[in-house]
């Protein structure tokens, strides 16, 4: 069989060599996609109260702690990032809740002033259930991209929840990425105080 191989070699080299280089090219064009599909779907992925809707996402209060936290809006404070510094250096905003009138008594909190990072204006809806101005279970608040944009695609954000009051301290972090239409969010938090 190796006389019948080699003799095939010296009498059509040039077969042998485009045989080879297309045995090379395939296996590379195999192993990109079994890299990108493995690198693509590398995100972590929990039961988080961050979920992905239209233009934008949700937190609820219904998940462990956040359900108990009970705090008033007025130390509440919101941020979301997207980890990377454009030339401006912005990559993150923030919505202080105390510096925002809100309408005790209603269910829906509006924060009316929009944000920018990194090119995607941002608005921010909180919806308070019962109307009693604390941030409780089945409470929740909206991130939505405006201007028909959308968060962008392979690109790790982080939404954080910060409660700061005379007496305590709470901080939480959630991560998420959108992959191929799929939503995947994690716990990312560096430390929660609560004094």
């Amino acid at each position: 069989m190796l006389d019948g191989l080699r003799g095939y070699a010296c009498s059509r080299p040039k077969k042998l060599i485009a045989l080879v280089a297309t045995l090379i090219v395939a296996s590379i064009v195999v192993s990109s996609f079994v890299i990108s599909f493995a690198l693509r779907h590398g995100y972590p992925s929990e039961d988080t109260p961050l979920t992905l809707v239209e233009n934008g996402i949700m937190w609820t209060a219904d998940h462990g702690n956040d359900s108990l936290l009970c705090s008033n809006y007025t130390w509440l404070t919101i941020r979301i990032s997207d980890g990377v510094r454009p030339i401006d250096g912005v990559y993150n905003v923030l919505w202080y809740l105390g510096d925002t009138p809100l309408s005790l008594g209603l269910t829906n909190y509006c924060v009316v002033s929009n944000q920018t990072l990194c090119g995607l204006t941002l608005s921010l809806n909180i919806t308070d259930v019962a109307g009693n101005g604390l941030f409780e279970r089945g409470d929740y608040f909206l991130i939505t991209v405006l201007n028909g944009a959308s968060f962008a695609e392979q690109v790790t954000y982080k939404v954080s929840i910060l409660f700061n009051n005379p007496i305590w301290f709470y901080h939480r972090d959630i991560s998420f990425a959108i992959d191929g239409g799929t939503f995947y969010s994690w716990d990312s938090t560096p430390y929660q105080l609560v004094m």
